[in-house]
């Protein structure tokens, strides 16, 4: 009896002597994105961190697939009310998310917690593009991307192709006669390949030569 007493008197002793909050679970935050591969890896080691810096919160990263996966993963998993708490969208979507009702905006979330931001402390051309009509911030940048062409120096050798250089630029269509060239060489099956067409050649040709790429009329 005298050493349950004292186990006890032990226990009420620990408990007392630490807070309530060493015993509480961390709140968890579920959050949705689509890096994968190098990018995949830098986010884990973000989330690590993060979580191992304090022991209030517990961030769980979810790879949902590519950007497209991703957003009509959250759009289904809001219909079903079992949506997480971040979900990373890329800038295409951000209409779609500015209008879904679904978003807590960033501008707001932060007016809120009375948080203030300095946010000239970010690249403008990068937030402009994810705020709305009266420049308030609905999401916050996370990755932005810059497109980069690589050439194969060998491939235009055999090919009979001088190597390229910035100081004689090369336009779209002589590019298309370059990959002819090295096709017509049989020095490779494709002389180009590509993604995101709209984005890396048409948005940022226009961008780099200040050309308008849409109308005000365009819905955005």
């Amino acid at each position: 009896m005298k050493f349950s007493k004292l186990f006890l008197f032990l226990i009420i002793t620990v408990c007392l002597a630490f807070p309530v909050s060493v015993f509480a679970k961390p709140i968890t935050i579920n959050w949705w994105h689509a890096m994968r591969s190098a990018r995949g890896e830098v986010v884990k080691n973000m989330i690590n961190e993060f979580n191992a810096s304090q022991s209030e919160y517990e961030v769980i990263g979810t790879n949902k697939g590519n950007y497209d996966e991703v957003m009509n993963a959250g759009v289904a998993a809001f219909r079903a009310k079992k949506q997480p708490h971040l979900l990373q969208v890329f800038e295409v979507g951000t209409q779609t998310m500015m209008l879904s009702g679904a978003i807590y905006p960033v501008f707001e979330l932060m007016k809120d917690a009375k948080i203030d931001v300095d946010w000239s402390r970010y690249l403008q051309a990068v937030l402009s593009y994810y705020m709305n009509a009266d420049g308030n911030l609905m999401s916050m940048p996370f990755n932005s991307s810059t497109p980069i062409m690589y050439y194969n120096v060998d491939m235009l050798k055999k090919a009979g192709i001088a190597p390229l250089s910035k100081e004689t630029p090369v336009t779209w269509d002589e590019l298309g006669e370059i990959t002819k060239k090295i096709v017509n060489a049989n020095v490779a099956k494709a002389g180009m390949v590509t993604a995101w067409q709209s984005w890396t050649q048409i948005e940022n040709y226009s961008a780099i030569h200040n050309i308008a790429f849409a109308s005000k009329a365009n819905g955005y």
